[in-house]
């Protein structure tokens, strides 16, 4: 669920201008390579999850953040904790 609302995000925020085909985007799939997302595509991407969640991502919680399954599992894991 949050996999498919992420590649939602990342199709809205790429715009009209977008090639990427959302069928090849996978959980393996490296936002800055993969993508081509710059820092702007990439901030805005989170702000849109953080709304969309209601959760707050830190600068130190994103560090690691390198693949599509890396932003899954700590948005997962945030909402996990919101909803105990």
């Amino acid at each position: 669920m949050v996999l498919e609302k992420i590649i939602q995000l990342i199709l809205k925020e790429k715009g009209e201008d977008n090639k990427i085909d959302p069928s090849t985007i996978t959980l393996d799939t490296v936002l800055t390579d993969d993508l081509k997302l710059d820092s702007i595509d990439s901030v805005n991407i989170i702000i849109a999850a953080e709304d969309e969640y209601g959760i707050s991502i830190s600068d130190e919680e994103l560090r690691d953040v390198r693949t599509i399954g890396d932003l899954v599992k700590v948005i997962e894991s945030k909402l996990s904790k919101k909803n105990k």
